[in-house]
């Protein structure tokens, strides 16, 4: 299957008069009109071994990443994190791996999990370092209290889930949710992921940019609320950006943004 392609199309919303976007990252947006309607299509490519649709890719071993957009992954900026840079309860265009394309005019995937843990973005990078060629990685760290497990090539993301109430993962997996019960417990989830976040550079040749929202909003609270009255808005986005780009064009040496 290797080099082969399907495409398969789905209705177009013209996404661009969905998005609220300021008037400055719109003006930045306009060279991407044509490129918006593809991204509102679905692929299907198999290309060296690695599976890719609009939502998700299969790496090498065929265990799901549930992506937003398909990236592109070679000399690009790999932007890692869980909902909040994923986008959840914003639109496409109102992410903080958009914004940032549009400031910087780089290419950037946007590699974001819902309910990621510090340890699956270092699976992540583990994974997709050995058949591409990121330009610079930003990390954006979640909660310490999360960990995930690969169960039948299925991805678990643990931490979010277990509240006390009953959940369709504790109904499948109620010796994983133990496990990962005694685990926070005993510090050792938490050893791990600050293991990760210490080690992750070490994997990589390239710039390394690491932060989580605390750090770099100002009194680490969200600016305003996505959809759901729980998730980073349009504007945290746009901020968290502002934040990060002196720091990216430190990172490459350039001034072109």
């Amino acid at each position: 299957m290797t080099g082969t392609f399907r495409r398969i199309r789905t209705p177009n919303h013209l996404l661009l008069r969905q998005a609220a976007l300021p008037i400055s990252v719109r003006r930045h947006c306009r060279f991407l009109r044509d490129q918006l309607s593809f991204l509102r299509t679905h692929w299907l490519v198999s290309n060296e071994g690695v599976w890719i649709d609009s939502q998700s890719i299969l790496v090498n071993t065929f265990m799901k990443f549930d992506y937003r957009l398909p990236p592109t992954l070679d000399d690009t900026v790999w932007y890692f994190g869980c909902s909040f840079t994923y986008g959840e309860y914003v639109q496409d265009l109102q992410t903080a791996p958009f914004y940032l394309h549009c400031r910087s005019g780089l290419k950037v995937d946007n590699l974001g999990i819902r309910g990621a843990s510090p340890d699956l973005i270092y699976f992540q990078i583990q994974k997709l370092i050995n058949n591409h060629s990121p330009k610079c990685i930003i990390i954006q760290w979640p909660e310490d209290s999360r960990t995930f497990k690969i169960v039948n090539d299925e991805i678990i993301n643990l931490g979010r889930w277990v509240s006390g109430l009953k959940t369709p993962i504790q109904d499948r997996f109620p010796e994983m949710v133990l496990g990962y019960q005694k685990g926070i417990l005993s510090g050792k989830i938490q050893e791990r992921n600050a293991w990760c976040r210490d080690n992750v550079a070490k994997l990589v040749s390239c710039p390394v940019i690491q932060f989580t929202y605390k750090e770099l909003l100002p009194n680490g609270q969200l600016l305003d609320l996505g959809s759901d009255k729980r998730h980073p808005g349009p504007i945290t986005h746009s901020k968290i950006v502002e934040q990060l780009v002196p720091r990216l064009r430190f990172e490459l040496r350039s001034d072109r943004f």
